[in-house]
């Protein structure tokens, strides 16, 4: 190496680009989060519907097995009842389970990531890194996915693993991993992209939970208001985003819907919806840099 004299001379190194910029701002979220007051206690409380479904995996093990006679209850239920199909559809759809665990997820995980940046006046900070306003949008909603997928794909390969442990691959099809997998992906991804939109309304995070419930509300009573009016249409219940995310699980599961529409152009709104929404996120953040 040559020695140099003190003073002025040209760098000769070469720079090196990194091209995952918002992973910062994805490990700083996730930290944000779980150090949150409660945090442990919700993440505990939405292991429940997990286990419940843990327990019903192994009553659908005995209830296939020809050699468990004894079981008669079991071995009366309908054929549809016992498929795979059937049981992971429910595990997704029974009711509004996974939409009620999206809300308190989304509220409690999401409701300040961007709205608190806002009133915290700290987008001149972030921007001052080579970070840009893609980068910071892709980091908040990368980091609220990962606490949806948590507690909703993960617990989903986990039972697809523990059927295969208890009765191997009988049952399973490539339609049906698909399903396991695309479902949670699509309504969780809606579900993230719909709290960062809300949460860069408003500074204010109560204000922010306030239009949260607002529009999901006001979309239910919207379509119960057209249902009505149109004598029982249930295609107006697709203004309602739980029907939509429930007709998803009827089209990925394949278990028949009382909703005359399509069970796919629910896949469709929610995929549509979700890209206009990133759009009016990042035009929002991107006015804001400015």
């Amino acid at each position: 190496m040559s020695i140099r004299e003190k003073g002025y001379h040209p760098w000769s190194g070469t720079l090196i680009a990194k091209p995952h910029h918002w992973f910062p701002i994805v490990r700083f979220s996730i930290k944000q989060i779980y150090q949150k007051r409660f945090a442990k206690v919700l993440f505990a409380i939405e292991l429940i519907p997990f286990l419940v479904f843990l327990f019903f995996s192994y009553i659908l093990y005995i209830a296939n097995r020809p050699d468990m006679a004894f079981v008669s209850l079991l071995k009366e239920l309908p054929a549809e009842v016992k498929t795979l199909d059937y049981f992971f559809h429910s595990f997704y759809c029974f009711g509004t389970t996974v939409f009620f665990h999206y809300i308190i997820l989304s509220l409690f995980c999401g409701s300040d990531l961007i709205s608190a940046d806002i009133r915290s006046n700290a987008f001149p900070l972030y921007f001052s890194k080579p970070l840009s306003p893609l980068d910071y949008l892709l980091g908040k909603f990368i980091a609220l996915l990962f606490f949806l997928l948590l507690f909703s794909l993960v617990p989903g390969l986990l039972l697809l693993l523990l059927k295969l442990a208890f009765s191997g691959f009988d049952g399973i099809s490539l339609r049906l991993i698909i399903g396991i997998v695309a479902f949670p992906l699509i309504t969780a991804s809606f579900m993230s992209l719909f709290t960062l939109w809300v949460s860069s309304l408003s500074s204010n995070s109560r204000w922010v939970k306030i239009i949260f419930f607002l529009f999901l509300f006001g979309l239910l009573s919207l379509s119960g208001i057209l249902t009505g009016i149109s004598g029982g249409d249930t295609r107006f219940m697709l203004f309602d985003i739980s029907t939509n995310i429930s007709q998803t699980g009827h089209f990925f599961f394949h278990v028949k819907s009382n909703i005359v529409a399509s069970p796919w152009i629910s896949v469709l709104i929610l995929v549509f919806t979700a890209g206009t929404l990133f759009y009016l996120v990042a035009r929002k953040i991107k006015r804001i840099e400015v």
